[in-house]
């Protein structure tokens, strides 16, 4: 057995997601981004428009992140404010090729307090998902899908609780493999990200193989687990840079930055 690591430089064999509007004609994307004093349940969604991709299979475990930018620099604010006003949502069912996935439904709060990217790492990394002895990634398909998700993500989790009175323990996220997979660099700027699996489904065999390749000349007519990520850039948004903290946040700098 050979285990091999293949780098492809060349075009997408793929049709990727695409943004269209109700018609089906080539359209944008917006994101929708709520007022700073705005209650969660009064927000209606977090982006508007519509997605349909043309992919050779369904997507599972759709993760959608709606990144607004980062928030204001200001003095006094707490260092563990997330930096970024970023939301993250779950499809539970699978996007199937040619659905018209509508992202206004999508995002939706729905009565739903916090769906921020650092709360949700947050809470993904307290219960590790160890590796096997082999190295290789758990067996459960639903497992694997954390891993990878959770690899393109770790960078925006915050650090770790400390309590150095109370003896409080505490986990810290670590990472030993998949470092060039991290999307952190999106995280600087507004943009929407989406990401699933192919070839997960109970009666699926696998996704063909995204990467052209031959054995001997021969297609090999691999098989197996494909992980998607697409990247929307929206309008760059730089963060203000503020003399004096905005309404709202405490002296002691102890105070959540908006919408937490």
């Amino acid at each position: 057995m050979k285990e091999l690591t293949v780098q492809w430089a060349g075009p997408i064999q793929w049709a990727m997601p695409t943004p269209v509007d109700a018609s089906g004609a080539p359209a944008e994307l917006r994101a929708t981004k709520r007022p700073i004093d705005a209650v969660a349940d009064d927000v209606t969604s977090e982006a508007t428009g519509h997605l349909v991709h043309d992919l050779p299979g369904d997507l599972y475990d759709v993760t959608i992140i709606i990144n607004h930018g980062m928030y204001d620099v200001q003095p006094r604010v707490s260092p563990n404010r997330p930096i970024m006003d970023a939301a993250v949502f779950r499809r539970p069912d699978a996007w199937q090729a040619g659905e018209k996935l509508n992202l206004a439904d999508e995002t939706r709060r729905n009565g739903r307090a916090d769906v921020s990217v650092r709360t949700w790492i947050d809470k993904a990394t307290v219960e590790p998902i160890s590796f096997s002895d082999t190295g290789l990634l758990p067996e459960g398909a639903r497992q694997v899908s954390e891993q990878l998700i959770l690899a393109s993500l770790i960078s925006q989790a915050g650090p770790p609780p400390y309590n150095p009175s109370g003896g409080q323990v505490y986990s810290a996220a670590t990472r030993r493999v998949m470092h060039g997979m991290d999307l952190g660099v999106w995280m600087t700027r507004p943009c929407i990200i989406v990401m699933g699996h192919m070839g997960v489904g109970s009666t699926e065999k696998g996704a063909p193989c995204p990467t052209p390749m031959t054995i001997e000349g021969r297609d090999p007519n691999l098989r197996g687990r494909t992980f998607v990520r697409w990247v929307y850039p929206l309008d760059a948004a730089p963060p203000a840079i503020l003399a004096t903290p905005a309404v709202g946040e405490g002296e002691d700098g102890d105070e959540e930055g908006p919408g937490f």
